[in-house]
């Protein structure tokens, strides 16, 4: 990726990607965003087999690191409701829960 508003960082054991997490900068609005633009973790991912070894942490720290560096105020990140593991793990972070939503579709 060549922009200066998204990054992708990623994890590796020897010669085997095992995470990844995808930060961009969001300049519209973001639920329970108070400054803008803020940063954003469009997806972040650990192979199972690496899970609970602090790699996800360190990605955050990672992106947290990035955004300061972009001035940026706020780090948000979203998942789905029944991602029950995600959300232990966002406040286990340091992540605030600050929304819930439904989110529709209609086919035209």
């Amino acid at each position: 990726m060549d922009s200066d508003n998204e990054i992708c960082y990623l994890a590796k054991d020897l010669d085997m990607y095992i995470a990844f997490v995808h930060v961009s900068l969001r300049a519209d609005y973001v639920e329970g965003a108070t400054h803008l633009p803020v940063a954003y973790i469009e997806g972040m991912y650990v192979r199972p087999a690496y899970q609970n070894k602090g790699i996800a942490r360190s990605l955050i720290e990672t992106a947290e690191n990035w955004s300061r560096q972009k001035g940026v105020k706020q780090l948000a990140s979203d998942t789905v409701l029944s991602n029950t593991a995600s959300i232990d793990f966002h406040k286990k972070v340091g992540f605030t829960e600050v929304e819930k939503i439904v989110c529709f579709i209609k086919d035209l």
